[in-house]
């Protein structure tokens, strides 16, 4: 199912290791597919929730976001609002932490500073939660921009949410996958990392596969709409699609940097070799 996956193979070798935490690292995180970074983090995501579901037979795919936020799946696709219930725990309120209907009446700062502290409050609830069970149920964490969560750009310089985190590859039974632009930043704090490590993964650039099954459908979508009713602009598209094509490609490939007209000719014979990648190229060279 994720045979020749450079991601997922990698994951998959870590586990039979006996890995349980994984660091997804590097700019390429973030310019993952060079039109939209949220959609190469994303892509991303929902591999990694087949891979732990499918294959390692999870029970549960919890994404922790920044200020307190989760979204969690469990292992039938369905959403799940409420962790404590999910753990079979007692259900004391709606949610986790202070409602604002319960913040006391005073000055916008005082105000301010309480819908903080409850951040705080739900956020502790959340790892604690989770940190429970992570022996008890097949969990996977998906920590997405982990700097953020663990507050490594704030001035109060609380690290709780660090300090946690580091000791969950402790689990036999459950997985952790880290998302951080620049792991380096961890060593500040007595973390201790290891770049070449098996539990370390550079994203690095995406191949011409990745981006095909990436774009392969919204450019199908726009040769059938711009093709009909809009001809010109669909070729000033595609061109523009190409020439940040040949961009990916010199940052991808040293031979290339720099290196304009070759880009140009190494793309034109990818295109012409294997034109099944991109829609517009196969109505240009088949």
């Amino acid at each position: 199912m994720f045979k020749n996956h450079r991601f997922l193979n990698k994951i998959d070798s870590g586990i039979k290791k006996g890995v349980s935490l994984f660091y997804l690292y590097g700019k390429g995180l973030n310019d993952y597919f060079f039109f939209d970074s949220h959609l190469g983090i994303e892509e991303l995501k929902n591999n990694l929730f087949l891979y732990f579901i499918n294959i390692q037979k999870a029970d549960i795919f919890i994404t922790l976001k920044t200020e307190a936020e989760f979204e969690a799946i469990d292992s039938r696709g369905k959403r799940v609002e409420n962790l404590r219930e999910f753990f079979g725990k007692k259900v004391i309120s709606e949610g986790l932490g202070v409602g604002l209907d319960e913040l006391p009446i005073g000055n916008n700062k005082d105000i301010d500073t309480e819908i903080e502290n409850s951040q705080e409050y739900a956020d502790d609830n959340i790892l604690e939660l989770i940190e429970e069970n992570l022996d008890k149920k097949r969990v996977v964490v998906f920590f997405d921009e982990f700097e953020w969560r663990a507050g490594l750009y704030t001035a109060d310089k609380d690290y709780s949410v660090l300090r946690r985190v580091r000791n969950w590859d402790k689990s036999k039974n459950s997985f952790i996958v880290i998302s951080i632009k620049d792991p380096e930043k961890l060593k500040k704090f007595d973390y201790e990392i290891d770049l070449n490590a098996p539990n370390m993964l550079y994203i690095g650039n995406p191949s011409q596969i990745e981006l095909s099954k990436a774009y392969s459908s919204a450019i199908r979508g726009w040769v059938n709409y711009y093709s009909i009713f809009a001809r010109y602009k669909f070729f000033d598209l595609m061109r523009y699609f190409d020439r940040r094509l040949e961009r990916w490609a010199k940052r991808k490939f040293k031979s290339l940097k720099r290196r304009q007209g070759r880009a140009n000719k190494w793309l034109t014979r990818i295109a012409r070799k294997e034109p099944i990648l991109f829609p517009h190229w196969q109505l240009k060279y088949q």
